[in-house]
């Protein structure tokens, strides 16, 4: 071996130092919306005493919890405190052409980015500051008799009961549907043949979720002509009992995690992986996804992606699987997170590792491989490499031991040496290209504490935060936005939005 090698190595082990890891993370409110309680409903009245009350009566028909508020122009945000209510319903039909009040366009913008479900139609998206609140861009209106709107998505929270498609009689207020164009972020729900007369048709309902709200927004005016009309009516009510489920705003947990042969050798790729996980945030949970990261080779950057699940639905007895490891031979960090219903990801992933070791593992000239184990407390323990070809070197490293090779042996191994708790290293580096066997001997738990064999090293006792490199971080702002599904038992994708 050469002397820069060997110092190379040697820095590593001296590198070892306990890393103190603060998670401060922000705590997210408390869901507001709490399962058994009557949804709230506040109204903003659009000036056209005959759709204002069709809209607070087909809000009541439902059961719902419905306060007939101002006009919208006249709101500034002091009438009422909004977060006493889950969803805020906005009219703006005879006085479209009053602007609303700067201070009330602000409070419904903090309403829906604190977790306040916005529901409103035509003539409201073309107003200053909320046009970016909106899922959806004005492309232009048009004065119609009727449009029919047809399902685009199918989601039983929102168009149960409903037939695929049906015709509506248009109200005017100086035009009677607004062209929308969707956001690429956003959902389109139902199409509208009219469109706001874009030639083809156009989206007629569309959705998405602003910071921890949502917004939905019809193309068509809310009013007493358009709530006439059955199948329209069904679907305005199914919208705001449906947005009302985003009030959950509190991440789900994982509970327990476990794989067979954690933290020992897995011969093969074959991993078995078994989870649950808890949520209190009252819409349960809905979707769980796994990230898995091998050693890069590079400890500035020591940890690559190798491999994701995407978001898959969780079982509600839990999840049992078989996951197949990337074919890279060490150690493999696997990352488990889990998702409710409202969309909200566990802050803290459950983690477990793998070491994936073929019968006969090639390794080239400088390439470093890192495994690691975790043998439990009071095992006698051995680690053993047999060299197939080239020039591979062993280290060993954790509670009480640090081994490195005195020779160029065709076999290099430990001293047998009883455990501790915490994590040990094995590095394999590539001092000439070659190929080796990797083999871990244990021993059923020893009765009690047994003296290390002579010739150990010992050491601070040391847990996997004191390892180099670290573990991998948390990768929660990597993951892409979990599905919204609540209280849903069909998928659609709304993607979470930090603004």
């Amino acid at each position: 071996m050469t002397a820069p090698a060997r110092w190379r190595l040697l820095a590593l082990v001296a590198a070892l130092v306990l890393l103190t890891l603060v998670l401060a993370a922000l705590p997210l409110p408390a869901a507001l919306a709490q399962p058994g309680r009557v949804t709230r409903v506040y109204v903003l009245r659009g000036g056209d005493a005959s759709s204002d009350n069709a809209v607070v009566q087909a809000l009541r028909a439902r059961g719902l919890d419905v306060v007939s508020g101002v006009e919208t122009p006249a709101f500034d945000g002091t009438q009422v405190r909004l977060r006493d209510f889950d969803v805020l319903v906005v009219l703006y039909t005879q006085n479209w052409q009053t602007p609303p009040l700067e201070a009330g366009l602000q409070a419904i913008e903090d309403f829906v980015d604190q977790g306040g479900a916005l529901v409103t139609g035509e003539w409201f998206g073309w107003r200053g500051r909320l046009a970016a609140l909106m899922p959806a861009i004005n492309c232009g209106w048009n004065s119609a008799a009727s449009t029919a709107y047809t399902l685009v998505a199918p989601y039983p929270a929102v168009n149960q009961d409903l037939p695929s498609s049906f015709a509506v009689n248009l109200a005017s207020f100086s035009g009677s549907e607004a062209c929308l164009q969707p956001r690429p972020e956003a959902s389109v729900l139902y199409r509208s043949s009219n469109g706001g007369g874009r030639d083809g048709g156009g989206a007629g309902l569309v959705a998405w979720n602003y910071g921890r709200g949502r917004v939905v927004q019809f193309s068509t005016l809310i009013s007493a002509t358009e709530l006439a009309n059955a199948a329209y009516r069904s679907l305005f009510q199914n919208v705001v009992s449906w947005t009302a489920a985003t009030r959950d705003t509190t991440p789900p947990e994982i509970r327990e995690l476990t794989a067979r042969d954690a933290g020992l050798l897995l011969a093969g790729r074959e991993a078995t992986l078994s989870f649950s996980a808890s949520d209190s945030g009252g819409s349960g949970l809905g979707a769980y996804f796994i990230l898995e990261q091998v050693f890069s080779g590079n400890l500035a950057s020591a940890w690559t992606v190798a491999r994701t699940s995407g978001w898959q639905p969780y079982q509600p007895s839990g999840v049992n699987l078989t996951w197949t490891l990337s074919d890279q031979p060490g150690v493999h960090y696997l990352q488990v997170y889990v998702a409710d219903r409202a969309g909200n990801i566990s802050r803290q992933p459950g983690v477990v590792l793998l070491n994936y070791r073929p019968a006969l593992v090639p390794i080239g000239q400088d390439e470093i491989h890192i495994y690691r184990f975790t043998p439990g407390a009071d095992r006698r323990t051995q680690l053993r490499m047999d060299v197939g070809a080239g020039n591979p070197d062993l280290y060993v490293f954790g509670p009480g031991l640090s081994f490195n090779p005195e020779s160029d042996a065709a076999v290099e191994e430990t001293p047998p040496f009883v455990a501790q708790a915490g994590v040990y290293q094995v590095e394999v580096e590539g001092y000439q290209s070659g190929s080796y066997r990797l083999s871990l001997i244990l021993d059923p738990p020893l009765a009690g504490a047994v003296d290390q064999p002579a010739g150990l090293e010992r050491r601070p006792r040391i847990s996997v935060l004191a390892l180099n490199p670290p573990e991998p971080a948390n990768n929660l702002e990597v993951l892409p936005g979990a599905p919204v599904l609540a209280g849903l038992s069909t998928t659609i994708y709304l993607p979470i939005l930090r603004q």
